[in-house]
């Protein structure tokens, strides 16, 4: 095969028009039947692009796609190899039409994602934003190529889970082998048991390859927190339980010292696995490119975390519970415009069937002590004796609504914040409290409950009221439910990153509690992606 280095090359003529009909027959043969890619052709008078005798935007595409894999992108699919004999070959056109394809393919996974997000989950409702064809033909422009991979997000994180993902590939040899910590009960500190020695030998092997460095770079062995020594002893000592600890708090662990199965499956993890989740995260990036410089609020279901920007700035952030697997949190973009203090909870009809109801008829009190109220769906008034025996409905039958009254035992909390959706999904506060001290917090029904709700309210009316925190409070202080609309409307993202960048610059994992990972691998993998390490 002729190199395409020089102009001489076989494909890169010093002379060469392709005709409009040959070309656009060609165009179409490849997917491609886009006016301002016509136009482009049409503005040139017939010369084609890619196919120019000095071939600099060809080599610079072939190099970009080559360098594809870094991306996470469907190397294979581009066939950069195929593209350089289409270019020695004798069919300029088909070359010519065939380079224009695997540029607009290229692009639009670097752009927004090689897989529709909507297509990977049935709680990812995402937008897909359209190919901006005439853009990417504009960057095609000027006697030099421009750096055709700056079309990928341009964030620290998205560079950084880059590096990550070629860190795995050069690491999964040295993973396989290292000893893993056997499936049994909690061992606590303490203890004596076999897996405490395999327990011991993990964390030392895991800190002789080095995959506690924060940032995701090797770690000489003494940059972890090792017990010593690091014979056979089988007692779950205080140097282990400080290693233990260490570890625990780089994996967004609770940092007790207790390995239970979250620990385990965390110590347990090789770097295939890790490989898979670093490819997944790198589309949802490019599915959803958060500007930081922007007022926003930003959710991370799997890190249970929220945070509130504004200008590049951190206002606030906050622990937040998020959905149960059964009823998974969906993920999506929305603009926050109200806050409602002292909310009224209008109960779900599913809720108030499935789960209050069955309370009711073993405890009828239960209404009244928690601060419920039955309304009637239709015109007439609640039966007497309706609420002292609920034995007669049933989840098919049931003419109520349930509403709880603003009260400090209100499942809202004091405060829920608004952006309406289809989803009827809100932020809110709780009544209780104790399950932020969880590290998995996956227990409200898809609502996402916020541990800082009056911080979150202050912040919000910032610029808006003279005194935000004196404004709210006595709002609050009356007990009515009460609107206030925001003067400036905030955008939330509900999203889902199991590998991200904290604000320390380490490179985080998080367990996947909703599957999701799975999900998005599979359809990467159908696109052609290469999801194992070879």
């Amino acid at each position: 095969m002729a190199a395409i280095d020089s102009p001489a090359a076989p494909g890169l003529r010093s002379s060469l028009s392709i005709s409009e009909p040959v070309l656009s027959r060609a165009l179409v043969q490849h997917g491609i039947a886009l006016p301002e890619v016509a136009a482009f052709y049409a503005a040139r008078g017939g010369a084609p692009f890619w196919m120019a005798p000095d071939g600099a935007w060809a080599r610079a595409l072939l190099a970009s796609l080559e360098r594809a894999d870094r991306h996470g992108l469907p190397r294979a699919r581009y066939d950069p190899e195929g593209l350089r004999r289409r270019m020695a070959g004798p069919d300029p056109a088909r070359a010519e039409a065939a380079l224009m394809a695997a540029y607009l393919d290229f692009a639009r996974h670097l752009t927004s994602g090689v897989v529709d997000p909507r297509s990977a989950d049935r709680e990812i409702h995402l937008p897909v934003a359209p190919l901006p064809v005439a853009a990417l033909l504009a960057r095609l422009s000027g006697p030099a190529p421009t750096d055709l991979e700056a079309l990928a997000p341009q964030d620290e994180e998205y560079r950084r889970l880059q590096a990550e993902l070629e860190r795995m590939r050069a690491l999964a040899r040295r993973m396989a082998a290292l000893p893993e910590v056997p499936p049994g009960p909690t061992l606590r500190p303490g203890q004596v048991s076999d897996r405490v020695v395999a327990l011991r030998e993990r964390l030392a092997a895991l800190a002789e390859t080095g995959l506690m460095q924060p940032d995701g770079s090797l770690r000489p062995a003494e940059g972890l927190i090792v017990p010593a020594p690091l014979g056979s002893a089988r007692v779950y000592d205080s140097a282990l339980v400080e290693a233990v600890r260490d570890f625990q708090a780089r994996s967004g662990l609770v940092p007790d010292g207790i390995v239970g199965p979250a620990t385990l499956a965390a110590l347990n993890a090789t770097a295939a696995e890790r490989f898979g989740q670093v490819l997944v995260n790198l589309e949802r990036i490019r599915w959803l490119r958060r500007d930081h410089s922007e007022r926003h609020i930003f959710v991370n279901q799997a890190d249970f975390t929220m945070e509130f920007m504004d200008g590049g700035r951190l206002v606030l952030d906050s622990r937040v519970i998020v959905g149960k697997p059964k009823f998974a949190t969906p993920e999506f973009v929305d603009m926050m415009d109200h806050m409602v203090v002292n909310p009224t909870w209008h109960v779900p009809t599913s809720i108030a069937t499935k789960e209050i109801l069955p309370l009711l008829q073993r405890d009828p009190n239960y209404l009244v002590r928690n601060g419920y109220r039955l309304v009637p769906t239709g015109s007439e008034p609640v039966p007497d004796g309706v609420t002292s025996d609920f034995s007669q409905f049933s989840t098919r039958y049931f003419p109520f609504r349930i509403k709880q009254d603003p009260s400090e035992r209100n499942a809202l909390g004091r405060v829920k914040f608004m952006f309406p959706n289809q989803f009827s999904i809100y932020l809110h506060d709780t009544p209780t409290k104790s399950l932020f001290e969880k590290d998995q917090r996956t227990y409200s029904h898809g609502c996402v409950r916020v541990a800082r709700p009056f911080e979150l309210a202050y912040a919000l009316l910032e610029g808006q009221v003279e005194d935000p925190r004196g404004y709210f409070d006595a709002i609050l202080a009356t007990g009515r439910e009460r609107r206030i609309n925001l003067a400036r409307p905030v955008k939330v993202y509900l999203t889902y990153r199991t590998v991200f960048l904290d604000r320390q610059g380490s490179v985080q994992y998080r367990a996947d509690v909703y599957g999701r990972d799975a999900r998005v691998l599979a359809r990467l993998a159908e696109a052609g992606v290469e999801v194992a390490i070879r």
